[in-house]
């Protein structure tokens, strides 16, 4: 920009042909200013009228001449704008304007509020589709536990008991051959009493 077209920043009306040859998404709008803040042209005509003018709230310009941004006062009471400054330099290091790219905060949350509604409803189908997720996976552990649960309270406490069908997730097998072998045992002991007797 410095090197290109250096006469935007000495020229106003070559600044705004300049700046009016860009494009660029509204509700953004930019503005080129002088080293000491002053408007050499702007995007919207709204601001047109400002050409000349002092800028009042801008963010600090970085030392490295990085571009700087920040949320600054508007015109207008609880008016808040996101300025991003970015400074041109000549190729010797010398600051001879300022791009100004800035927002009004309002523009931006009103663009948000339809994410706002997206991402909540994300966010409710994702806990929704977990939520069944997790009430399917619960069952299919608890369910085969309660049959083992009730085959193990209708075991005969004397005499031969049926061995328990030895299916399902893992661990409910593992307790379902610890409850047989238990019960063999149960049989043998109870078989090797009578013996006695």
């Amino acid at each position: 920009l410095a090197v290109d077209t250096p006469e935007v920043w000495i020229n106003p009306p070559a600044a705004q042909a300049f700046l009016g040859s860009l494009p660029f998404q509204r509700p953004t709008a930019v503005e080129l200013l002088s080293p000491d803040d002053m408007i050499l042209a702007a995007s919207r005509t709204v601001d047109r009228g400002l050409i000349g003018s002092v800028v009042k709230s801008l963010p600090d310009k970085t030392a490295d001449g990085s571009p700087s941004w920040g949320i600054t006062p508007g015109d207008l009471p609880n008016e808040q704008i996101l300025n991003v400054l970015i400074t041109v330099e000549t190729q010797d290091g010398h600051i001879i304007g300022l791009l100004r790219i800035f927002r009004e905060m309002t523009d931006i949350e009103s663009g948000l509020a339809g994410l706002r509604l997206l991402i909540l409803l994300v966010l409710l189908a994702g806990l929704s589709i977990s939520s069944i997720i997790a009430i399917l996976l619960s069952e299919s552990v608890s369910r085969p536990l309660k049959k083992l649960a009730v085959a193990i309270s209708n075991a005969p406490l004397e005499g031969a008991a049926l061995p328990l069908s030895e299916s399902g997730l893992e661990e409910v097998q593992a307790i379902t051959h610890a409850h047989n072998r238990l019960q063999e045992r149960r049989q043998e002991l109870e078989d090797t009493r009578q013996r006695m007797v």
